[in-house]
């Protein structure tokens, strides 16, 4: 019976095999969230504290989750605020926008009305994947258009079309801590949510998405503007 021929050699595992390996080792990367409280003098004036609110509910809820917070009080503080921050983090999964506004812009500070295009102009180095948007009429076709026009990373946008109160936005600051651990949520789920949202507190957020306003054309967005119109129409506002 022929002999086993050893070389004394050990086999290399597969480099697959060393790859998965060094996968496991690797640490988790953790979530990012970058929160702007817009203006934090009128919002308090208004008792208006979903940044705040967002800010320790992560914490609680997502201990794990980096966190950078920013009141934008006056523009050269937001400036300097954001280059602190974009030296310590290039990029952030979720932006959470809080703040007064309408189709047209964002009140980014007290001496700051910064058009749509100006607003994504400061946020796409962060390479958000969704914006959550706490601020009136943010959710429209017209902002959210030219938010995914500008940020190129991003993929979703949750705001309202309408006023938007903290009380509206219950459940939408709820949505937040949930989309930095799984990272979306299944249609059927995210529409019982807008649902909840609007029979509890009156409140209209939409959902949208890249993908959607790449499939729609100008024709689309006349349309959702007449809809989104009659909305606010409807709901008073």
């Amino acid at each position: 019976m022929p002999k086993r021929v050893t070389t004394g050699q050990r086999t290399k595992p597969p480099a697959s095999r060393t790859v998965a390996r060094k996968s496991r080792r690797a640490r988790p990367v953790r979530p990012a969230l970058l929160i702007l409280e817009c203006d934090p003098a009128k919002l308090a004036a208004h008792s208006l504290t979903s940044a705040r609110d967002i800010h320790n509910l992560v914490g609680t809820l997502v201990p794990s989750a980096k966190r950078y917070f920013i009141p934008a009080g006056l523009r050269q503080e937001l400036l300097l605020q954001l280059a602190r921050c974009a030296e310590e983090c290039s990029a952030v999964d979720i932006i959470v926008v809080c703040g007064h506004s309408n189709q047209a812009g964002l009140q980014l500070t007290s001496d700051w009305f910064a058009p749509w295009d100006e607003v994504a102009q400061w946020i796409a180095p962060f390479q958000p994947k969704r914006v959550v948007l706490v601020a009136c009429q943010g959710g429209r076709w017209l902002p959210s258009s030219t938010l995914f026009k500008e940020i190129s990373t991003l993929q979703e946008i949750f705001g309202s079309p309408v006023l938007l109160t903290d009380q509206k936005a219950l459940l939408i600051k709820l949505l937040v801590p949930h989309l930095l651990t799984k990272g979306g949520l299944r249609k059927d789920i995210l529409q019982a949510v807008q649902m909840a949202n609007f029979l509890l507190t009156n409140g209209v957020i939409f959902h949208q998405t890249r993908k959607g306003f790449e499939r729609s054309g100008l024709e689309d967005g006349v349309l959702w503007t007449a809809i989104e119109d009659l909305l606010k129409g409807w709901l008073g506002r």
